[in-house]
């Protein structure tokens, strides 16, 4: 998008002056823009201070970078839905570490865990890492 030549401290100003009394065609060639150029900026930043026009310019900057962000996320889900594709793809996609959907965690039974204790006390040198239930 092209940059604008007026900074939104200067179109209030313009609005401003324009509101004091001079017809609206003099101060458009003053500041060399046609009277269409200053309704359509009077219709949007009308009746603003300085601060309300840059906080208008934040919230407009942080919407756009929602919704492409949004519209990435769309996009992603789409190709996750119809295309078929690999599981480490997919992860990256969605943010998920693949690690976490591969390895699967053995059901957790006490006497699983009480036969490990056993074994780990028995023979000291196997560790908790090297003992495996029966």
């Amino acid at each position: 998008m092209r940059k604008s030549r007026f900074t939104e401290t200067h179109i209030i100003g313009m609005i401003k002056e324009q509101a004091a009394g001079p017809p609206t065609s003099e101060r458009c060639r003053k500041h060399g823009l046609s009277p269409a150029t200053f309704y359509k900026l009077k219709a949007k930043h009308g009746g603003m201070d300085p601060s309300d026009a840059k906080r208008l310019k934040q919230l407009e900057d942080e919407n756009a970078k929602l919704k492409r962000r949004l519209a990435d996320a769309m996009l992603d889900n789409v190709v996750v839905r119809d295309h078929p594709i690999s599981q480490r793809r997919a992860c990256v996609l969605i943010g998920v570490d693949p690690k976490t959907l591969r390895r699967e965690q053995p059901p957790d039974s006490p006497e699983t865990r009480e036969e490990m204790h056993k074994i780990a006390e028995k023979r000291r040198r196997f560790d908790y890492r090297r003992v495996t239930a029966p």
